[in-house]
């Protein structure tokens, strides 16, 4: 996979008119490299860090836009979160679309109370591999939107080789 995945996101960015193709940087200054594509795998890669990278222009740093304002900054996060959820409905896994839907909504909830979302993207990707089960996510992903609880999503992830991913997450969302 390499970076395949981040090249297709910034040439269907590309194509775009208006802020998300003026923001596209060169694949020279790009900032970092995939995070969770290779958790998840294909057919899902592309679709998962568009997302991510959504949700890096919202909460981050991210890796492939440079966007002028914060104006910016959401319309182009918001553009990329519909299209990762686009590539991910024509693959039609009806629960992996379930899952980043979730993921979109339980992570900017975590983010705007200040806590961590790193096992919440781990377990999501290994969701969409088939590692983990759909419904043991909905419920880990309920309990820490709506209790709090950070337990369930942590014993998903727990024991798996997800330390590279987490440590690449945690560097792009330390404090901008």
């Amino acid at each position: 996979m390499a970076d395949l995945t981040l090249d297709a996101i910034t040439a269907a960015a590309a194509s775009e008119r208006g802020a998300l193709a003026a923001t596209v940087l060169a694949a020279e200054a790009r900032r970092g490299a995939e995070v969770w594509g290779p958790l998840c795998g294909e057919p899902y890669a592309a679709g998962m860090e568009a997302i991510y990278e959504g949700y890096l222009l919202h909460y981050g740093q991210p890796r492939l836009f440079a966007p002028r304002d914060d104006g910016e900054r959401l319309l182009c996060g918001d553009h990329l979160y519909a299209q990762g959820l686009v590539w991910i409905a024509a693959t039609g896994d009806l629960d992996a679309i379930d899952a980043l839907a979730t993921l979109i909504g339980t992570a900017a909830v975590v983010r705007t109370r200040g806590g961590e979302d790193n096992d919440l993207w781990a377990a999501t990707a290994l969701a969409l591999a088939g590692v983990i089960d759909h419904e043991e996510l909905s419920r880990a992903a309920r309990a820490l939107r709506l209790e709090e609880d950070t337990m369930p999503v942590a014993a998903l992830v727990a024991g798996r080789d997800v330390s590279e991913a987490r440590l690449a997450h945690s560097s792009l969302t330390a404090a901008t």
